[in-house]
C-alpha cells in the first residue's frame, strides 16, 4: 500500500512539474527587419515575424524613447498579424529611439531595434597593404554610411557574422548596449586603452595608419539570435576582443576571468604580428558567440559561430586542424540603432470651385483643390452631400476631388468642404453660395 501511495505521489509531482513547464512555455525571439520611418508628428514602424516564434506570437509591443534608456509603451496589444504600427502625437524635431518585442504566454521576447548598417565586408583577409577590404558603401569612404553618419547618436551596436560550411549557412546576430572606453591592465605590456563605441571606433581595426586600436571590454545586455539556437540569449554580460595584432592566453584582468592556458573569451593582445582578432563572447555562460581570427594578408582566416569545435573555444588555430577550412560566403555587418525625428505637422489648404450655375435637381460639378493627398467631404447647408463623402483626391498635383451635386432646393445653398489629408492637419474650404435656377423642362 505504501509503495502504491509513493507511486501515485511521484506521478502527481511529475505531472505537476510538466504542467508548470508547459505553462512557462517558450518565449519568441525579437521581431525582425524593424524599420522606423518619421512622418508629421508621428513614426511608422514596420517589422517581420520573429525568427524563432517559440509558442507563437499573441501580440506585439512598441516602445519609444528620447534617450534610449527611459521608454514609453505606445501599445502592447498590436495583433499578431499586423506588420505596421504608427506612433502618433510625437514632438516634431525631437529624435526618438524605437524598440519592439513579441509577446506570448511565456512573456515578452528580447527587444528588437531598427538597425542602420555602418560597415560591412565579404572578404575575410586583409589586402596586401594590411587594410580591410570593405563592401561598396560599407567602409571608410567620404560618401559611405559611416562617414555620412559620423556624428549620429546611438545606444546599441549589432554584429552580424555569417559563413557557409558544407553548404549550410551558420550565422549569429549579437547586439549589445553601447560601451565606453576604459583601461585594461596587462603584466607584460602595461596598460591597454580599450576604445569606446563611436562611429569611428566601430570600424574593423587593421594595421594601416590610424586604423589600429583595441576593444577589450565587457558589454551589457547582450542579446543573441543565431542559426544555432543554443546560442540564443538575452540580458547577458558579453565580452569583446577586437584588435589587429596577435594575442596570447594571458588573462585580461577584466571581470569574469577565463582560462589562462586556453584561447577563450579572456585573452590579451600582444601588439605584435598581424594575426587579428574579432570575437564576441557570452561571458555569463562562458561561451563564444562569433569569431573571426587570422585576418592577416593571405589567410586562411579562422571563422566560427558558437564555441570552437576543438581545444580552443574561440576558434584560434582552427585552420591548422581543418576545423574551419572549406568555408565560403563569409560576411560581417556592423550596425547601430539611430533615432528618427518626426517632422512638423503639415498645414493643409483646400478651396472650392464650380457649382455657380447650378440648376435645380440637375447634376453639376463642384471641385475641391487641396494642397496634398487626402479625402474631401462636401456639404450643402452643413449636411453631407450623398455620394460626395470621403472623395479621394488625385494622387499627384493638382490634388483635386470632384463632387457631382444635384441641388434639392431653389434657395441659395451654402456649399463647403472638409479636407482630411493622409498626413497633416485637416482644413475647411471657404463657403460658396451658388444661385440655383429652375429647370427649363419641368416634368
Amino acid at each position: 500500500m505504501l509503495l502504491r501511495i509513493l507511486a501515485i505521489l511521484a506521478i502527481f509531482i511529475a505531472s505537476s512539474f510538466n504542467a508548470d513547464a508547459r505553462a512557462a512555455g517558450v518565449a519568441a525571439t525579437a521581431p525582425t527587419n524593424i524599420v522606423a520611418t518619421a512622418g508629421s508628428a508621428l513614426i511608422t514602424v514596420t517589422w517581420g515575424a520573429p525568427l524563432y516564434p517559440g509558442d507563437g506570437v499573441n501580440t506585439y509591443s512598441v516602445d519609444y524613447s528620447t534617450d534610449g534608456s527611459n521608454w514609453t509603451n505606445s501599445s502592447n496589444s498590436i495583433v499578431s498579424t499586423a506588420r505596421t504600427y504608427t506612433i502618433s502625437g510625437l514632438t516634431p524635431g525631437t529624435p526618438y529611439y524605437i524598440r519592439m518585442s513579441a509577446i506570448n504566454g511565456a512573456g515578452s521576447s528580447p527587444y528588437g531595434y531598427p538597425w542602420t548598417k555602418l560597415y560591412s565586408t565579404s572578404t575575410s583577409s586583409r589586402d596586401s597593404s594590411n587594410a580591410i577590404a570593405y563592401d561598396a558603401g560599407g567602409g571608410l569612404g567620404g560618401s559611405d554610411t559611416a562617414s555620412v553618419l559620423a556624428s549620429a547618436s546611438f545606444t546599441r551596436v549589432k554584429y552580424h557574422l555569417q559563413a557557409d560550411y558544407n553548404s549550410i549557412t551558420n550565422y549569429a546576430d549579437a547586439d549589445m548596449a553601447k560601451w565606453i572606453s576604459g583601461t585594461v591592465p596587462n603584466p607584460t605590456y602595461g596598460i591597454f586603452t580599450s576604445q569606446g563605441a563611436t562611429i569611428s571606433n566601430l570600424r574593423i581595426p587593421d594595421l594601416t595608419t590610424g586604423n589600429s586600436f583595441i576593444v577589450d571590454t565587457n558589454v551589457a545586455d547582450l542579446t543573441v539570435v543565431s542559426s544555432l539556437s543554443t546560442l540564443n540569449v538575452s540580458q547577458k554580460i558579453g565580452r569583446l576582443e577586437i584588435w589587429p595584432w596577435d594575442y596570447n592566453v594571458q588573462q585580461s584582468g577584466l571581470p569574469y576571468p577565463g582560462d589562462n592556458s586556453t584561447f577563450d573569451y579572456d585573452d590579451s593582445p600582444s601588439l605584435s604580428s598581424s594575426y587579428g582578432s574579432f570575437q564576441v563572447h557570452d561571458v555569463s555562460d562562458a561561451k563564444t558567440i562569433l569569431a573571426w581570427n587570422r585576418q592577416l594578408y593571405g589567410g586562411p582566416s579562422e571563422v566560427g559561430i558558437g564555441p570552437g569545435a576543438g581545444a580552443q573555444p574561440d576558434w584560434t588555430f582552427c585552420s591548422n586542424t581543418s576545423q574551419c577550412n572549406g568555408r565560403t560566403n563569409f560576411h560581417l555587418d556592423i550596425s547601430i540603432n539611430i533615432p528618427v525625428t518626426p517632422t512638423a505637422i503639415l498645414t493643409t489648404t483646400v478651396a472650392l470651385s464650380g457649382g455657380s450655375s447650378a440648376i435645380f435637381r440637375t447634376a453639376t460639378s463642384i471641385t475641391a483643390t487641396a494642397s496634398t493627398v487626402g479625402k474631401v467631404t462636401f456639404f450643402a447647408n452643413s449636411k453631407k452631400i450623398p455620394g460626395c463623402i470621403n472623395v479621394a483626391t488625385a494622387a499627384s498635383s493638382p490634388f483635386t476631388a470632384i463632387c457631382s451635386w444635384k441641388p434639392a432646393q431653389h434657395s441659395p445653398p451654402t456649399l463647403t468642404a472638409k479636407f482630411t489629408p493622409t498626413t497633416g492637419l485637416p482644413s475647411t474650404a471657404t463657403a460658396i453660395k451658388p444661385i440655383v435656377t429652375a429647370r427649363s423642362n419641368n416634368r
